[in-house]
């Protein structure tokens, strides 16, 4: 029997009352986009999320934020 079937039985299927299920932090939930949470974009279709961005007009000093936290992000992936 695989570890991952004998653990099966112990494991629950409940949703998280914090997040609702989004399995970020709270201050990743509170960051909105254009209107919507990082959850919400990522709930979107393919098609959907590729309109929402190209329709997304963001402020100088989003624009900043937003370069940061990609170079921040781009570098954890190479590492």
């Amino acid at each position: 029997m695989h570890v991952r079937v004998f653990l099966s039985r112990y494991r629950g299927y409940q949703t998280c009352a914090d997040c609702g299920g989004a399995r970020l932090r709270r201050e990743a939930r509170d960051v909105r986009v254009g209107g919507r949470t990082i959850h919400d974009v990522c709930a979107l279709t393919v098609k959907d999320a590729q309109r929402f961005f190209a329709d997304l007009t963001l402020t100088d000093r989003e624009a900043a934020i937003a370069g940061r936290s990609c170079a921040r992000s781009s570098a954890g992936w190479a590492s």
